[in-house]
C-alpha cells in the first residue's frame, strides 16, 4: 500500500511540473528529493465510495408528516380520492389521507420544478434530495405516483 500511495502522489505531482522537477510551494525540487520527502507519507486508499443524497426541504402539503417520519420509506398514491398507502417499518399501511387530482398534479409539478426535469407523459421520474418520485400521468387515466426515500 505504501508503494502504491507513493506512486499515486508522484504521478499527481509530476504531472503538474516540468520534466525532472517537482514544484512545492513555488520551490523547485528534484524528483529524488521529492521521493525522500514523501517516503513516510500515508495516502488513504478508499474502497467503494457511495454518494448519499442529502435531505432537501420540499413542501408536499399533506405528505410532509410522512416525509419527515424516518420509519416511512414509501408513499403510494393510486389516484384522486383513493387513500394513500405507506411502507412503514417494512409493513404496508393504508392511511386516512387521500389527495385530489389537483393536489397530485401539484406534487408532481413540484418534483419537476425542483429537479429541473420537464414533465413527461405517461411516465415521469425525478429525484429531489433523498426523495425519488415515479409518476404516471396521462389524459386517459387518473394520475398516480410513488415516492420512495433513497439512502
Amino acid at each position: 500500500m505504501q508503494e502504491n500511495s507513493l506512486e499515486i502522489a508522484k504521478l499527481f505531482l509530476v504531472s503538474h511540473a516540468r520534466p525532472g522537477h517537482i514544484y512545492e510551494h513555488k520551490h523547485k525540487l528534484s524528483e529524488s528529493k521529492f521521493l525522500k520527502k514523501i517516503q513516510n507519507l500515508e495516502v488513504p486508499v478508499f474502497g467503494k465510495i457511495i454518494p448519499v443524497p442529502k435531505t432537501i426541504s420540499l413542501d408536499l402539503g399533506e405528505l410532509n408528516s410522512f416525509i419527515q417520519d424516518a420509519s416511512i420509506k414509501m408513499i403510494q398514491c393510486d389516484g384522486p380520492g383513493i387513500l394513500l398507502n405507506i411502507n412503514q417499518n417494512n409493513e404496508v399501511i393504508q392511511t386516512q389521507v387521500s389527495l385530489t387530482e389537483d393536489e397530485i398534479h401539484e406534487i408532481i409539478q413540484k418534483f419537476s420544478s425542483r429537479s429541473g426535469q420537464p414533465m413527461q407523459e405517461p411516465v415521469f421520474q425525478a429525484q429531489v434530495g433523498n426523495l425519488k418520485l415515479m409518476a404516471i400521468t396521462s389524459k386517459y387515466s387518473n394520475p398516480r405516483f410513488i415516492i420512495t426515500k433513497v439512502g
